[in-house]
C-alpha cells in the first residue's frame, strides 16, 4: 500500500512540482486514489513510462514472472522453459530496494512476449501495467477478476497464446493516455 502512495506523490511532483501529502488518500484493495477526494486510478509517475521506453523492445523471451512465487501463484510454475524467465525474486520488499526502478525487472520483461501477471490479495496487479509499458501481453490466471483488464489486450492461463504486436501497442496507447498518469485528468488541472 505504502508503495501505491509512493508512485500517487511522485506523479504529483512531476505535475505540480509540490507535494500535496493532506489531500491524498489511496484505496489499495480497489486499485483506487483520491485526490482531494477526486476518484483516480492507480497511478504512475512519467519518470517511469520514460525509463521503460530507453529500453530494447526486441522479443527472445516466452514468458516472465520475477517476483514472489506463492502458493496461489503456483500457476505460472509451468511456464518454466528454456526460452521463459519465472524466478522467485523479493527485490523491491525491503526498505533498502522497495522505491528503487529495478532496470533488470523490466529489461527482462522488455526482451518478453508474455508477462505472467498474477493478483495477490487485490483484483489488480501492477504488473498488469507494466507488461503494456514494456510491450508485453499481460497474461492473467483464468477466471481472474483484475479490474482494470476490460480496457486492454490479455490472454487467459488456459488459451492459445500468440504474440501480436499490433494489440501490445494498442495496449499501450490506450495506458499512455489514460488517467493512470495525472496529465490526462483534466478536472486535476483546478486541484494545483
Amino acid at each position: 500500500m505504502v508503495y501505491q502512495l509512493f508512485y500517487l506523490k511522485q506523479a504529483i511532483s512531476e505535475l505540480t512540482h509540490k507535494q500535496l501529502d493532506s489531500k491524498l488518500r489511496i484505496d489499495h484493495l480497489n486499485g483506487h486514489n483520491y485526490v482531494n477526494n477526486l476518484k483516480i486510478p492507480i497511478t504512475f509517475p512519467i519518470y517511469l513510462k520514460n525509463f521503460i521506453q530507453t529500453m530494447n523492445t526486441i522479443k527472445h523471451v516466452d514468458y516472465v514472472f520475477i517476483g514472489t512465487i506463492s502458493k496461489n501463484r503456483d500457476w505460472i510454475q509451468k511456464y518454466k522453459t528454456s526460452n521463459s524467465i519465472i524466478r522467485d525474486s523479493n527485490y523491491g520488499r525491503n526498505n533498502t530496494t522497495k522505491y528503487n526502478v529495478d532496470r533488470i525487472y523490466y529489461e527482462t520483461m522488455c526482451k518478453s512476449r508474455f508477462a505472467l501477471t498474477p493478483t495477490g490479495v487485490c483484483n489488480w496487479s501492477y504488473r498488469f501495467f507494466e507488461a503494456i509499458m514494456c510491450m508485453c501481453i499481460p497474461v492473467l490466471e483464468n477466471n481472474s477478476k483484475d479490474i482494470h483488464m476490460k480496457d486492454y489486450f490479455f490472454l487467459f492461463d488456459d488459451e492459445y497464446h500468440v504474440y501480436d504486436e499490433q494489440k501490445t501497442l494498442q495496449n499501450y496507447i490506450t495506458f499512455i493516455n489514460s488517467r493512470h498518469f495525472l496529465h490526462n485528468i483534466k478536472e486535476l488541472k483546478h486541484l494545483f
